[in-house]
């Protein structure tokens, strides 16, 4: 075991253990969901004095009510999250307030990412920018209603226990232990999706400075909306993944492909599907599939 996590479950030691921090530095961290709401998502708050951050961690779809959580998928009003941007900011890109990480939100190179974002802070001053109306309250802001619930859960778990309350003390008092610190939440899959509309209720609610490296999340805000959140959210998604483009959108549009395709193709349409079929039980098989036949 672990010095001082005698009394810790296996969950916090194997993450004091992976995250390579002293087990006084986990501040705080639920795993279940005994007492707790049905898509409350386990997290962990932690200290990663390497980077000087305190580090709200959450998890990715581990069971049936995570699953649950991700297929909440319908997408409905989120405008307070707009709160979480701030007017009043420079509007520096993420790369830059940290450090020069690479890349933009949407996989771009930094130098993209930063055109980008000059020509949303121009929109804010001249009307004429769609990332520019998303901020102000002129692009209609829609979320995904699961992982929008969790987050609320989430904040107001954070909240009820007090968490907020210490790491607002300790962070911003002049005598805090972690003054000086930086304010960092990440997730991956569903955990990255909680943690970017975390990261926006944060930024208002007395987190200003509160920023996301999200891996993987899914889709959850329209295009100009999401181009808004660069300056606070970093996406980081590997190609083919097809989390960060699975949405009802995305999903309705493959059904629409499929039948016409099927449409236009004049071979029997159970040879297709067998055809079909039979390639994707090879693929997860690891079994080579040979050369393709012709269906016509």
């Amino acid at each position: 075991g672990i010095a001082g996590m005698e009394g810790s479950n296996r969950h916090e030691i194997a993450f004091v253990r992976m995250a390579r921090i002293a087990p006084s530095d986990m501040l705080a961290s639920d795993w279940g969901r005994r007492g707790r709401g049905a898509s409350a998502p386990a997290y962990a708050v932690c200290v990663d004095r390497a980077s000087r951050s305190v580090v709200i961690a959450v998890r990715g779809t581990l069971d049936a009510s995570d699953a649950l959580t991700d297929l909440c998928a319908e997408m409905i009003d989120a405008s307070a999250l707009r709160d979480g941007l701030g007017l009043s900011e420079e509007g520096d890109h993420f790369a830059d307030a940290h450090g020069g990480v690479g890349g933009g939100t949407h996989g771009g190179s930094r130098e993209d990412a930063q055109g980008g974002l000059r020509e949303a802070d121009q929109g804010v001053a001249d009307g004429e920018s769609e990332i520019g109306g998303a901020v102000r309250g002129e692009e209609t802001w829609l979320s995904h209603r699961g992982i929008l619930a969790a987050t609320s859960e989430l904040l107001a778990e954070l909240t009820r226990n007090n968490v907020l309350r210490t790491l607002h003390r300790q962070l911003d008092d002049e005598a805090g232990l972690l003054r000086g610190f930086r304010l960092l939440v990440t997730g991956h899959s569903l955990g990255a999706g909680v943690a970017t509309l975390l990261t926006l209720k944060l930024r208002a609610n007395g987190f200003p400075e509160a920023r996301c490296i999200a891996f993987s999340p899914p889709p959850l805000l329209p295009r100009a909306a999401a181009d808004a959140c660069a300056r606070c959210v970093l996406t980081v998604a590997l190609e083919g993944d097809v989390v960060p483009r699975l949405s009802l959108a995305s999903v309705h549009c493959l059904a629409a492909q499929v039948v016409d395709e099927l449409q236009r193709c004049e071979a029997p349409k159970w040879l297709v599907w067998q055809r079909a079929s039979a390639r994707g039980l090879a693929r997860a098989l690891g079994c080579a599939t040979g050369a393709s036949k012709p269906l016509g």
